[in-house]
């Protein structure tokens, strides 16, 4: 977005009936589309005083602005019409005396909740159900608590004040608010699959905590997203390095043998499937099913070698688990 203040009013540009002209302050705006967005022109006897008022705002404007002269015409009546109401209803105070930012809207929800004091033990109040039978006293304690708020709330007042994806929002939250407070709230319909729901609390305490650091509450998710993710990785680099090396000392010194019954095992014998076979063919073994389970792996002539088969994994995954201390 480029802001103008020019000398001349533009050509067609009219004065007594545009709603984009203010008599009072004597400022006129007009847009005009150019290459680099939209040029926005202010003239008039305050022209100047106007462009200082832009400059000192800058900042909060969602792209940034550069005040240069019109190179084009096209008017852009809509845009103009949007900024000039901002512009009108702020009363001097900038764009934030019409929207507040981000920092100002959780700023804003850490003042509510900061001071705000909450029920710190409600096991005292008892077990079992309300009186209507339906949710647990505990959850009808938390609920009317003033100094807490449901999962489902908060996630909402931090989706309004950031615009962060809800999902994203969500694992931030709990990432840093790893036990959260959670009671028994009735019973889930058979087509939920039954059982009692839970409905999740955090209290005054956590929620300014969260919204008073916001950006360093994404930080630490993210860093340990990052971090998870790194040693997945190492993970299965290891899993391929011990297969390799297992595989490789396997074929020197024993045989492969494939889906061999379970009791027909060998004496010297290193597993590394269970199957079972159904009707739609071959999966993992599940002891549910009462069905023949078979067996593939590695068959060795000697308990040595069998032993040296399996410190390869052993070893590696020691030096592995040392390397992350």
């Amino acid at each position: 977005m480029v802001i103008n203040s020019g000398k001349r009013k533009q050509r067609g540009f009219r004065d007594n009936k545009s709603p984009m002209v203010s008599k009072k302050k004597g400022i006129y705006i007009s847009p005009h589309c150019t290459g680099r967005g939209i040029d926005f022109n202010f003239e008039g006897e305050t022209a100047v005083e106007t462009r200082k008022w832009i400059e000192g705002i800058a900042d909060e404007l969602p792209h940034k602005i550069r005040m240069e002269r019109s190179k084009n015409a096209g008017i852009l009546a809509l845009s103009t019409i949007i900024f000039w109401k901002l512009f009108k209803n702020s009363k001097g105070k900038g764009l934030s005396g019409v929207a507040k930012s981000e920092a100002e809207k959780l700023m804003t929800i850490t003042n509510k909740y900061k001071d705000r004091e909450y029920n710190f033990e409600n096991f005292n109040i008892g077990g079992g159900l309300d009186e209507f039978k339906f949710a647990s006293r505990r959850h009808e304690d938390a609920k009317h608590d003033k100094g807490k708020e449901t999962f489902g709330k908060v996630v909402q007042m931090f989706k309004s004040a950031t615009g962060e994806d809800t999902d994203f929002i969500k694992k931030v939250i709990k990432y840093n608010v790893p036990a959260m407070e959670w009671h028994h709230a009735g019973r889930l319909p058979q087509s939920y699959g039954g059982g009692m729901k839970k409905t999740y609390y955090l209290n005054a305490e956590q929620i300014a905590e969260i919204s008073s650091n916001w950006e360093g509450s994404k930080k630490k998710y993210l860093d340990s997203m990052e971090k998870d993710e790194n040693e997945n990785d190492k993970r299965a680099a290891l899993k391929k390095r011990i297969d390799k090396l297992q595989r490789s000392y396997g074929k020197k010194r024993g045989v492969y043998m494939t889906r061999i019954p379970k009791e027909e095992k060998p004496k010297y014998f290193a597993t590394e499937k269970e199957e079972m076979e159904g009707k739609y063919g071959w999966f993992e073994a599940k002891y549910t099913y009462n069905l023949p389970v078979y067996i593939s792996g590695w068959a060795f002539k000697t308990k040595k070698a069998l032993l040296k088969f399996t410190d390869i994994e052993t070893d590696l995954k020691d030096e592995f688990y040392r390397s992350l201390d």
